[in-house]
This record gives structure tokens, sequence and C-alpha cells, in this order.
């Protein structure tokens, strides 16, 4: 934009060439509106409103003013500059419910701070001369703009919400406090302004010298001031450009929002045009006073530890080879010689959750133009500040010169809560390990992990087939363990070293691993193996009365204690007959006795309903709530002195790829997240238990709602999925639920709003370090990228050196394959065409084979010996297809690949499969026919 009141022809928005814009401002003085016809081509020209519908004079009914250009209508709200999303959904519902939108186009209702349109306004009436704006609109919570011009740069700082002229500033201000709060933020970027200004010979106006002596300034240093607009409550500073000093274009900078996942509690830019520049010499010094300072976490990490990761993903992500990380004294010389990243400790300065307990997850921000300095209260909080500088240079991208440069200045962040994790149903889906071990760079400091359970097929289940029943026990033990029998697919478990290894790559990144052993429901594993203990009829659920379940089931968690590293284990304990409460409750006090005297270790179970009159669960026990109000009611939990985490379906479940009869959804719901949460159209947080029952939820800082884990289930079982659909269920998930769960909904105005998020996703997602679950080919990431291209092979197998890229993709070639190479029977694996980390492809019905699961076309798809086929397989996120042109054949025939899946007995239904693409070896020794002109295309 251009000042002047020069304003650039409307470009249209898509198809629309046309558009009606409705401006409103609810103020507290009065209230206006004006409204502008937008015109692709041409000039936006906004009318003053003289005559309002329904007065006596009328051009036409109110309906037909309305109905008429309502298809293209938007609705811009004006709204105090501190509001933030929780106020703006109630402005939304309100402008529903008055019928100025229907509810289904509630996106059409727009706002804008007050402070924005103030600064616009001065900038088309020309009242702020000719400049051009630096900064996009807008900045969130604080109104101001940084432009220049070839001789001069104006700084414009707005009403603010009215901050400015109703707050005083003596009465508020605490230089001990400036990175706090929405207000003393204003505080310290007035003062920022007025200090930088003394220095730079700069002229402020009246407004601004008022704050500036209030802050304790002397009156003789304040320069004169040679305009204001009084009349719009903007204050402008002129700040004149000494010959011979750049200053660049952000000279001047002030307290906004960091756009990163989760957000970050606050950031103060300092008055400098100086930046933090990060190059291959930059150096990672640890404090040596606490390089061996151990986190909190059951895992124990080293402040050192956690360095050394970091090291790991700054190379990954820059391409930087960095000098190694070293423990030093901070008064060493080293820390001047090369920017250096300082990480450290400063135990003194508390952060505290939500509930007011003090955490060690908490960090401090310290950037100077030689330093950028990480200061937790603990070494996993030191870790998520690693975090923060990270997302920061992925957001802001390397800089022409091919360094990355940060601006100076200071930050302050701790997360809401002390649980933020997620919960994977791995008792009726395989995972390998070291795909698990993946989900640990996600931004969330909990994986819980459901490691035993079965399918739920009535007829089976309850029938005499129910030893067929698919069942699972994920923890394998060694071959002389006396429960070795409990595990019914060895090849689908993990022997000690896998979890171990899991375990340890999770806690280098900061996630403590929660196994759970679901017992006494959900057992069928364990009847198949001692039928005796289960109720009869109910082969899932087993007979607490029956005196050896207890003692097998604590034989159980006495093999497998010893491999876990958290502080607490989940023993399921869900959907127990209401009618056995009393048996019920005394194996999970029980339990909880015995665990924390074997390992010390406290325990979770889900929320169930035990209408006992005689006895209830220990306090000592930890609630995962998860339907209200059947379960459990959560607000009564809390009165009764129990801790609660948030795992509530309506919010938080999440079903494998298609929903069934449950309605699940297979990702969360942004829009429910951020501003559905209530009845008030609020976000939700780890408080919210219901959407249509306030009484049912709780404050932000309730001490015994520790936290949130939302949950994937795998309902319908292992071929449903592949383990990277998974993936993509989560993806976006774990994004959002790390931001609210980190900074809530209505608590902070740095949260997040569902636009930032959406932008900030996308980059963030695509450079997370320390795992490739995207299977991006380093190089190939746009549309038409050849990842490869062979004519001819010279020999079977191939090795192309690419594990495995995800979809979107092409896989072209040309096979022609022997008769042994298209068997249907026998060994149909030996003729593979194609293999990779997640997937191979075989001759015999070009068949997928993923995570042991196989996955054929039809018949009619059937490649034919002795005869050349063209083939292109083609993935995207929803579907795998497979096009061939075969020789003898009309045209091209395209079929999917899908597979059956059981809902719940109910019924059959077909769902589509997502593959990545198998590239890593073309052919394999036991095939005998021929491929050729092989072309791997990303998109």
């Amino acid at each position: 934009m251009s000042g002047g009141g020069s304003r650039a022809p409307w470009e249209g928005s898509g198809a629309t060439s046309r558009r009606l814009v409705v401006s409103v401002d609810i103020g507290t003085t009065f209230t206006a509106a004006s409204f502008c016809i937008l015109q692709k081509g041409k000039l936006p020209k906004f009318e003053e409103i003289l005559r309002w519908p329904k007065q006596s004079r009328l051009r036409a009914t109110p309906e037909m003013i309305w109905i008429t250009p309502y298809p293209g209508l938007f609705v811009i709200l004006t709204t105090p500059t501190s509001w933030g999303s929780r106020q703006q959904n109630r402005m939304r519902q309100a402008a529903i419910q008055a019928g100025l939108v229907t509810a289904d186009c509630g996106r059409r209702v727009k706002f804008v701070t007050d402070a924005e349109v103030a600064v616009l306004y001065a900038i088309d009436t020309g009242s702020v001369g000719d400049w051009v704006v630096l900064r996009e609109f807008p900045i969130e919570h604080l109104g101001l703009i940084i432009t220049s011009s070839q001789q001069d740069v104006h700084l414009v700082l707005c009403d603010c919400g009215g901050v400015i002229k109703s707050r005083t500033f003596c009465d508020k201000l605490d230089c001990q406090r400036l990175q706090y709060g929405v207000d003393t933020l204003y505080h310290c970027s007035i003062i920022s302004i007025a200090q930088e200004a003394q220095r730079n010979r700069v002229f402020m106006a009246p407004t601004l010298n008022t704050l500036y002596s209030s802050a304790g300034c002397e009156e003789s240093s304040k320069p004169a001031a040679p305009k204001y607009q009084q009349e719009l409550d903007i204050y402008v500073v002129t700040l004149k450009i000494l010959p011979g000093e750049d200053y660049g274009k952000d000279f001047l900078q002030i307290a906004v929002k960091i756009p990163q996942i989760p957000s970050l509690q606050s950031f103060i830019p300092a008055a400098s045009p100086e930046r933090f520049e990060l190059t291959s010499a930059t150096q990672i010094l640890v404090d040596a006073r606490y390089a061996s300072s151990r986190s909190s976490q059951p895992s124990g990490l080293t402040l050192l530890d956690f360095a050394r990761t970091f090291h790991k993903d700054l190379e990954e992500l820059t391409l930087f080879p960095l000098p190694p990380v070293r423990a030093v004294p901070l008064n060493t010389s080293d820390q001047h010689n090369h920017p250096t990243i300082v990480l450290t400790l400063d135990q003194t300065n508390k952060h505290t959750l939500y509930s007011g307990a003090i955490t060690d997850e908490g960090y401090d921000l310290t950037i100077s133009n030689s330093s950028f300095v990480v200061s937790g209260s603990g070494s996993i909080g030191v870790w998520w500040g690693t975090r923060t500088l990270l997302q920061q240079l992925v957001l802001s991208g390397k800089t022409p010169d091919g360094t990355y440069k940060f601006p100076v200045g200071s930050g302050r962040d701790s997360p809401g809560w002390e649980v933020r994790g997620f919960m994977l149903d791995a008792g009726r889906h395989w995972y390998e390990a070291d795909f698990l071990g993946e989900y640990s760079a996600a931004n969330i400091n909990e994986f819980h992990i459901h490691a035993s359970d079965n399918l739920w097929i009535p007829e089976i289940l309850y029938g005499p087939e129910w030893r067929t029943l698919y069942s699972s026990f994920r923890f394998q033990p060694p071959p002389d363990s006396s429960i070795y029998g409990l595990v019914p697919y060895r090849n689908e478990s993990w022997p000690f070293a896998d979890f171990s290894r899991l375990q340890s790559r999770c806690a280098q990144r900061g996630v403590t691993v929660i196994p759970e052993i679901d017992t006494p429901a959900h057992s069928l594993v364990i009847s198949q193996w001692k039928p005796q203990l289960m109720i009869n009829g109910t082969p899932d659920v087993l007979n607490l009365t029956y005196p050896p379940t207890i003692p097998t089931i604590q034989s159980i968690w006495a093999e497998f204690l010893p491999w876990f590293t958290s502080s607490e284990v989940h023993i399921g304990a869900d959907e127990y007959a209401a009618s056995l409460a009393d048996p019920y409750i005394a194996f999970v006090n029980e339990m909880s006795s015995y665990i924390e005297k074997e390992s010390g270790k406290g325990i979770r179970v889900w929320g169930t309903y035990e209408p006992s009159s005689t006895s209830a669960i220990s306090t000592n026990v930890t609630i995962q709530h998860w339907d209200f109000p059947d379960a459990s009611i959560p607000v009564l939990l809390l009165e009764d002195g129990y801790r609660v985490i948030n795992s509530e379906q309506a919010f938080l479940y999440l079903e494998g790829k298609i929903p069934g009869e449950s309605g699940l959804p297979q990702t969360l719901n942004i829009t429910l997240l951020f501003s559905g949460a209530d009845a008030e159209g609020g976000g939700w947080a780890p408080n919210i238990f219901s959407a249509s029952d306030g009484g049912n939820n709780t404050e932000f800082n309730d001490p015994g709602v520790r936290g949130a884990i939302f949950a994937l289930w795998n309902d319908w079982g292992p071929n449903s999925t592949t383990p990277l659909e998974t993936y993509y269920q989560l993806s976006q998930s774990l994004a959002v639920f790390a931001e609210k769960t980190w900074a809530g909904s209505g608590v902070r105005v740095s949260e997040l709003t569902v636009e930032q998020f959406e932008a900030a996703y996308p980059t963030l997602n695509a450079w997370a370090p320390g795992q490739n679950l995207n299977r991006v080919v380093k190089g190939k990431n746009k549309a038409g990228d050849i990842v490869f291209a062979f004519g001819r092979l010279p020999h079977f197998p191939f090795d192309t050196g690419v594990d495995s890229v995800g979809p979107p993709y092409s896989l072209s070639f040309s096979v022609r394959p022997t008769e042994a190479d298209v068997q249907t029977t026998g060994n149909t694996s030996a003729a593979r065409l194609f293999w990779g980390k997640d997937s191979e492809l075989l001759a015999s019905l070009l068949t997928f084979s993923c995570n042991g699961e196989y996955y054929p076309l039809s018949g009619k798809a059937a490649l034919e010996g002795g005869k050349w086929t063209d083939v292109v397989v083609r993935a995207t996120k929803e579907y795998t297809s497979a096009t061939m042109s075969r020789e003898g054949h009309r045209g091209p025939e395209t079929y999917l690949y899908q597979t059956s899946v059981n809902i719940w007995g109910d019924y059959l239904t077909e769902v589509n499969m997502s593959f990545a693409a198998p590239s890593r070896i073309i052919g394999s020794v036991g095939f005998g026919g021929d491929i050729a002109n092989v072309v791997l295309r990303i998109g």
C-alpha cells in the first residue's frame, strides 16, 4: 500500500469479480458503518452510510438490500486491539444470531483491530505523508507500523484499544516484569521508543512525551513534537536519518507475536537494527556448571545430552558443518570469537504452569548480535528453547548471503500444563519401534502406547471361534520367560532392545513413553493364552474373583516394569462391568500398590463408572477421562481429589481410516479446537470437557487437571491402514494439539489464531528435524521433480539408493515377467518388482505389501507372463492406483488399491490404501523377467 491516499485497483478473489464489503465499527462511544463495492480492475472507494434501512425514505426494502448482494458478502468487524480469538468468536456468534450471515458462513465475518483501522485511515487520507508500509497487517495486539522513505523513517503508534489513554503507566510499570503480560508489553514498547528517540535525536508527539515522563525520564530530555493526529488517537514520531548511517528497515521493533507451534509466550525485540547471525562458524557452548544437570523427566537426560541432539538438528536444517558442542565456563573468551549459542540454566528464575506449580520446562531467551542465550529452569526447558530457535530459523529462511539472522531481544516461555501427549493404539495395529521413534520430533512431551488389545467382532468374540480373533501383545519377553506364550505374533512384538531404543530416542527429544497393558477388559490376548482366567462367555474380560487372575497380571508387569523408564505406567482398566464395581476397584488399588512397591512408579487408568457404595479408587491413581458423562464426570473427580488427564472423545478421539459407527473423525477438528469448544465459541484447552455444558468445565488453572492426551484407535485392524497413513492422520493433529496444550485458549494474548496456525504449519511440518515421516527426498520436493529415471537396468536387483518416497508421486515402468513370476500360489514374494523401506510391489497381481499385509489388485489386473505391460502407479495420501497398458489389450485400464475392513461385525466395507513408493531396490534375485523405462516422479 502506498501513502497519500493512493490505492491500487482491486485484483479480485478467485472467480469473484465483484464483492460488497461492509465495515461496522462498534466502539464504546459510538458505532459507525461504511461499505465498499469492490469491482475487479477498479479502485476501491468507501462510501459513507447516511441513510439507514427502515428510515422514512427507502430506495429498496431492507430484505432486498440484504438478499441481493449476499452471495458475495463479507462482514468486517473492528475489535479492541487486546481482544483475542475467544472474544472474536463471541462476536462471530453474535453476528450469526443477528442474521448478518448464516451459521454455515461464519468465516464471512472478518475482524480488524481498531489500531489497524486508525493507521489505515491515516495512510489513506495522507495524514502521515508519503511512506511505504514495510510490515504486513495485522501486527497483533500492538499498533506499531514501521515505515521508510529515502529521507525519513516514520513511526506511528496507535491507540492500542484504549491502553495509552486509559491506563496510568506510573502505576503499572515495573521494570522487573516487562516480559509478563500484555499490559507490560505495551509499557516496555513505549518506553523503548522514547529512549531510542532520545538517543537518536527524534521528535516525539506530546502524548509520548507525557508517557516518557511517567516512566521517570528527565523533563529536559524531551524533544519537541512536530505533529500528531489527536482525533484519531494516532501518535506520529519522525525519525531523522543521520547522514552515513544505515539503520535498516527494522530500525525499531516492538513486542509482537512470534508465529511458531506451539506459540511463544512473549518476545520483546530490542530497539536496535542488529541481528544475531548464525553461520557455519557458530558455536554451541554449554554452561559447564550445568552440563551434567539432569532433567526431572524420567529419562534424566543432561543438558549436554540435549545440546548434542540440538547440534545434530541444527546441522540437519542448515547443512552447516558446525563446530562440536563444548561445555565451558561462561566467562570464557570463546563466546566472543564467533556468534555463539549458549545453553545454560537459571534455577532462580521460576517458571510455572497455569496451576501455579513450578516447572522445569520453562526457558528464557536473550539474543544479542554476538550470542543467542537459552536459559532454562531445567535442562528440559533449554530443550524447548532450542525448538524455538529452530522454528524461527525455518520460518525466516536463509538470507541471500547464506546465513540465518535473528532479531535481538528477549523472550520467555513455559507450558500451561504438565501432560501434553498423544496415544497410539498399537494393540490392534503393528508398528516397528524405529518407526514410532520418528514421532518423537512432535512438540509434545508424552507418547502413550496402547500395547495390548483385540478386535471387537461380536459374532466371533462371543462365539465358538473366539480363539481365532485377532489380538496382540507387543512386548516380547525372552524365550526363557514364564510368560513367553503370552505373545501370539512374535514377529510383531518388541524385544527389550527395540523398546529401549524407542524410549531412548523419544527421551532425547523431551518425550516420555507411557506404556499401557490393558486389563482386566480388552484382554482377549490373555484369555487365548490362559482361558481359565476369563469370565465365561466373555473371552475379552478377565475374572478378577478367580484367585490366579491378579497374580498372573502382576507376573506380566513384573516381567516388563524393569523395561520402562517412565515414572508412571497405564494399566488400562476401562469398560469393566459396573455390576463388578467392588472387585474392579480392589484390583485397581491392588495394582497401584503393587506397581509402586515393585518399581516406585505411579499408575493411570481410563475413567470408568464404578458405582460402589463401599469402596473407591485411591486418589493416588490418575484418571484419564475419555467419555463424558457415561464413563466419568471430571468435575466430580476433581472435587473428590483425583488428578485428571483429559482425553474426552468428543474432542480428542480419532479413528483409523474411516469413522464406522463410532462417528469419530480421522483428524482433530481444528475449527472445533480453535472456536467451537464451548457454548461461547471459545477454543479448546485441557480444562474443557464439554462443548455444550460449561458447568462441567473447569478453570484453566485448576491444579487437578494435569493436561491432555489425544488418542488414535485402530478399531478396524492391522490391514486397514499403513503406518505412514497413520502419520498422515496424526501430523497436523499433533501440531494443533501441541499449541492447545502448551498455550491453551483465551489465556495468553500470544496464542495462535487458526489463520496463524495454518500459515505456519506446512513449513514447520516439512522441515521438522530428526525424522522423515513425509519420506521426502532431499532436493526433490516440487511437483514434476524426477527422483530417478532408468531406461535399461544393468542387473537385478538394482539399488537406487533412495529408501522410500512419500506421496504424491508417480512410478512408471515397463515389465515383462515370466510365467513363474506371476503365479498366485506359493511364494509370490519371490518375484519382487520393487522394494523400499515402507513397501514392496510384487509381480503377482501387482500386489503391494506393507507392514506384513498384502494388497493385491483384482484378477483382471494380472500381468501376463512373457508379455510387456506399461504400468503407472500413482499415489496421494488418500489413494494409490495402477494404470496398465497391456500388450494385446485395448487401451489403458486403471485400478484402485483397496482392502476390506470389518466394522464391528456389522458389515464389510472397502477402503482405499495409500502406499509410499518402494524405491530402494528394482527387481530381485527371484525375478526372472525384465523391467525397463523406470521413472519415479514427484507429484
